[in-house]
């Protein structure tokens, strides 16, 4: 009998210690310790017996991987609960997910194939899902139907503030991409205000971009000189980051547009 309840209390222990592990996870994540959080996500994918939990807990540490810049483990991570599940809901969730690191990665058409025949119930993230799929339309060499897309979308979005803000900033994107540098700008202009964080400096480095090409120079490296000095001490960015590079490489090109070559070549060193 004595053996028997050890037995019984040491199992549930080994059960309370992943729920414990995914709890501290979870907290981790929420306060976007993401190396931290992605190591306790693995303990509980190598220990729980539950298959939902690790499945759960596969799609987290993919997020946490896509913070890191470890892109690889990401996708990895995402692919593997695809494989798991059969449910159209969840499958739907991780192929939006995903796209993001897709789009990021260059694997447009593979973005495309799982974005556009899905549909998910929450309305932001299925207009999420949309302006995901015109991005990937647009790098892909399909500007006219991303632009369509947009342009259909963009009039029904106002309720959203934030979703309208994002659409029209990929549409400001789209229309830099075109050479329609006016109408670029006055998208990106509009929706600044409403995007929060490092959306609100990635479009304005876009439109710092725009400026550039507009010959308004001394508003282009303003501009991108804030999102360089935000980003620089930002949580989860700084200077090694692929983000702040990214803009880096964008103050570079406005340099090199001003006929700055000295100081477009230091930067891009």
């Amino acid at each position: 009998v004595f053996l028997l309840l050890l037995l019984c209390g040491w199992q549930n222990m080994r059960g309370q210690s992943w729920i414990d592990q995914l709890r501290s996870a979870d907290q981790q994540e929420s306060q976007g310790h993401w190396q931290e959080a992605a190591d306790l996500y693995t303990v509980v994918i190598n220990t729980t017996p539950d298959e939902t939990a690790k499945m759960e807990c596969l799609q987290h540490r993919a997020s946490c991987y896509k913070r890191l810049d470890i892109y690889d483990r990401s996708q990895a991570d995402y692919e593997a609960v695809l494989r798991m599940t059969k449910d159209s809901v969840l499958r739907a969730v991780v192929a939006y997910n995903m796209s993001d690191l897709l789009i990021q990665t260059g694997q447009y058409d593979r973005a495309i194939s799982l974005l556009k025949d899905i549909r998910l119930k929450n309305s932001e993230q299925e207009y999420r899902r949309l302006a995901n799929l015109a991005t990937a339309y647009a790098y892909s060499g399909q500007d006219d139907k991303a632009l369509a897309m947009l342009d259909n979308l963009i009039p029904h979005s106002t309720a959203d503030t934030t979703m309208h803000a994002l659409l029209l900033q990929n549409r400001g994107f789209l229309l830099w991409n075109k050479h329609e540098y006016a109408k670029a700008r006055q998208d990106l202009q509009t929706a600044l205000p409403h995007l929060q964080g490092n959306t609100h400096y990635i479009a304005l480095a876009n439109m710092a971009l725009v400026e550039a090409e507009l010959k308004m120079f001394d508003q282009a490296l303003q501009h991108i000189n804030q999102v360089i000095s935000w980003q620089a001490q930002a949580p989860s960015i700084g200077p090694h980051h692929s983000t702040y590079l990214i803009s880096l490489r964008k103050k570079a090109e406005i340099l090199l547009k001003a006929h700055r070559q000295a100081e477009a070549a230091t930067t891009y060193k």
